[in-house]
């Protein structure tokens, strides 16, 4: 069948099918996927440490980046420089969840990229990432609302604190 529209419209209309899908999902504004059962105020990390849980529903004044990454993976180390950025406007409360093995790693990573005020976590393995919401891929950023409510997700890389990244960001937390 494609290669019959392909034939009479000289790829015209296939073209123009292919370009339709494309920008049909351009902005990337997908609905979070929701878990029904999930109450990410009761999701618990390490801190650094290893000794300390770190819950998330301590900040419920303000919406939530949380960010999932981890010191072997490029794109993830690429867009913290951009995090902490973010995190210094203050608009936004984040927690930057490392999937690490060791969290001794996270800690000299932190050291030496002079990234020591980014808010870290520790998830090892990503295990309560996983069982509470689901991960698919790293980098992974939830964002959250004040009613603990995952209303967006972005997978990959991203300059978070970009005008137009913030602008998608406050588009999240308005429309759910």
């Amino acid at each position: 069948m494609l290669k019959n529209i392909f034939k009479h419209t000289g790829g015209l209309a296939f073209t123009l099918l292919v370009v339709g899908l494309a920008v049909a999902g351009c902005d990337g504004l997908e609905p979070a996927n929701k878990v029904a059962a999930v109450n990410v105020s009761q999701m618990k990390f390490k801190s650094l440490d290893g000794t300390t849980d770190f819950k998330l529903g301590r900040h419920n004044q303000k919406p939530i980046i949380l960010n999932v990454w981890a010191t072997w993976c490029a794109p993830c180390v690429k867009e913290l420089p951009s995090l902490l950025a973010l995190h210094r406007q203050g608009e936004y409360a984040l927690v930057a969840v490392s999937i690490d093995g060791d969290a001794s790693v996270v800690k000299n990573f932190l050291k030496q990229h002079k990234l020591d005020e980014l808010p870290v976590v520790w998830d090892r393995g990503g295990k309560a990432i996983k069982e509470t919401i689901g991960l698919k891929g790293i980098p992974t950023t939830y964002i959250i609302n004040t009613k603990q409510e995952i209303v967006g997700t972005e997978q990959g890389e991203r300059v978070w604190n970009h005008p137009d990244m913030i602008a998608k960001i406050e588009k999240y937390l308005e429309t759910n």
